[in-house]
């Protein structure tokens, strides 16, 4: 009967390692893949600035792009990429997110001609990606520290065989089993009648 157990024991135990070992190798190559893209665009800012003012070009007639730079400009207090003349260099008006606005869908006031911010966008993105992949970073080794705390916790366990040893001088107790039953049938007739009494 005990050997049964270690069995089950030690098969549950690497079950649970092999799901352990397969998750963190997931996590792992989905935390190197999103790292190694944010540190290229990190590295590279030329790329990143190519990125941007080709988005810039798209601005007016994509809605997505459209929200999507306005939610930049109004959040990191910025305008255009390098500087808000990118607008004028594409063709294009100011946005009224350069004003420190949001456009609301209609011609009326929102148009931008003095900028609130003169700042491009370029040089406090980077600073936000890096901030994003330094914490994606600390995220990792963290979730990597405790893989490997928890591996080397269970492998321990599972070789020294800490849960499975008994103390000093245990005396297995028999195993007792109670067994219920149901009451015992009792027939209709056999239960007391009352009956309302006479006037």
């Amino acid at each position: 009967m005990r050997s049964s157990g270690l069995v089950l024991f030690v098969c549950s135990g690497l079950l649970l390692l092999m799901i352990l070992v397969t998750t963190g190798i997931m996590l792992l190559s989905i935390g190197m893949t999103s790292i190694t893209g944010l540190s290229r665009a990190v590295r590279e800012p030329a790329i990143l600035n190519a990125s941007m003012l080709r988005s810039m070009s798209f601005e007016a007639i994509d809605p997505s792009v459209r929200s999507a730079f306005a939610s930049m400009q109004m959040e990191l207090k910025c305008c255009g990429v390098k500087s808000h003349e990118d607008w004028y260099n594409n063709g294009q008006r100011l946005p009224p997110s350069c004003c420190g606005r949001v456009w609301n869908g209609k011609n009326g006031n929102n148009i931008c001609e003095i900028p609130l911010y003169s700042t491009g966008c370029l040089r406090p993105a980077l600073f936000e990606l890096r901030m994003l992949a330094n914490s994606i970073t600390i995220l990792a080794c963290a979730i990597i520290i405790v893989k490997a705390v928890t591996l080397y916790a269970a492998a321990y366990t599972l070789v020294t065989g800490v849960v499975e040893r008994p103390p000093a001088g245990y005396k297995p107790q028999p195993m007792r089993f109670a067994c219920l039953t149901a009451p015992p049938f009792a027939p209709a007739y056999s239960q007391p009648r009352l009956e309302a009494p006479a006037i």
